[in-house]
């Protein structure tokens, strides 16, 4: 199953919403334009 969660732009930097149960799992990283699409693989 594929979840996608948006980030958010902070100080020039990317936030990534990732919750602390997903971090072990293998993220892709996709720039969109001033925001980064995170692709979970579960």
């Amino acid at each position: 199953m594929v979840r996608q969660q948006h980030a958010y732009q902070v100080d020039d930097h990317l936030m990534l919403c990732i919750p602390a149960k997903d971090r072990k799992n293998k993220y892709r990283y996709i720039a969109n334009g001033p925001f980064t699409i995170v692709t979970v693989q579960e």
